[in-house]
């Protein structure tokens, strides 16, 4: 059974990550785990272990699970199959990497974000180190979102890896039997010939591809077509292996859409680093 990782601090900002996942639960065969990172306390007394000074981690579960239990009462849903755990860190971001390593079962993180700006954008958040970081595709969920049927994806690719992305996108847009749109932006959309594209799968895609303007950013015209297409979840690959001072450019897409989602998003890593050839 598949799993789907849900960090939460307890927190309204957290609930639209928890509302999405169990959104999803409630359409497929999958486990949800929800997850809190206890903060570790340097020790002061040489003869306490530091990763439990100052934490009741029973106290802790009991809390966790409780919140959960309130979140499943305000959706009005039955709870399926979940688990609550609690672990500890000094950052909450690579403490849930740690634990993705140690549990295979582990599919997708679900994670909302509120944003954010200045030095903390730069420096990161745990959701955007989540999505640099995590090999695992993690959802990012606006902190307002609310339950609504899963009814159309689109997929923003860049179309160098597409035979490969595209199995990827399927394995989480099958289920639902959604709409899936692909997206891409180019500016010379007339040199483009989709049927390479669409003969590469048997689930039916509709293609769009648009004319960019090279006086606008590349994310503002994406936003412009998520706004026109209106997706149930919108679909992003990343490349993680790029140097801090690449990061620090906000034309590093999935990263900065991470701190403004107007829709629930799936990101993925891509795992060749280079360009591949597109289809002919």
């Amino acid at each position: 059974m598949d799993t789907i990782l849900v960090p939460t601090d307890f927190s309204e900002n957290a609930k639209g990550g928890i509302r999405f996942a169990i959104n999803i639960a409630a359409y497929t065969d999958t486990r949800l785990l929800f997850i809190y990172v206890a903060p570790i306390v340097y020790k002061t007394d040489p003869n306490m272990s530091y990763e439990h000074f100052g934490i009741n981690k029973d106290e802790q579960s009991l809390s966790l699970k409780n919140f959960v239990e309130a979140c499943y009462q305000e959706m009005g849903v039955k709870p399926k199959s979940y688990d609550c755990t609690v672990i500890s860190g000094l950052r909450a971001d690579l403490a849930l990497l740690r634990f993705c390593t140690k549990s295979t079962d582990i599919t997708h993180i679900s994670i909302s974000t509120r944003g954010a700006s200045g030095l903390s954008r730069r420096l990161g958040t745990n959701t955007g180190n989540l999505v640099t970081k995590s090999c695992i595709p993690v959802f990012v969920v606006p902190t307002n979102y609310r339950p609504t049927p899963l009814k159309s994806v689109l997929y923003a690719s860049d179309l160098q890896d597409y035979k490969r992305e595209i199995q990827e996108v399927l394995t989480f847009v099958e289920p639902f039997k959604a709409n899936l749109d692909v997206l891409h932006l180019t500016s010379t959309p007339e040199d483009i010939s989709t049927a390479p594209y669409t003969k590469s799968t048997a689930y039916p895609v509709d293609f769009h591809i648009t004319k960019k303007d090279i006086l606008q950013p590349f994310i503002t015209q994406l936003l412009k077509e998520v706004e026109r297409l209106k997706p149930s979840v919108l679909v992003l690959f990343t490349r993680q292996n790029r140097s801090f001072l690449e990061k620090l450019f906000p034309s590093i897409l999935a990263e900065e859409l991470a701190f403004h989602p107007k829709v629930p998003m799936l990101i993925f890593s891509k795992i060749k680093e280079t360009a591949g050839e597109p289809i002919s």
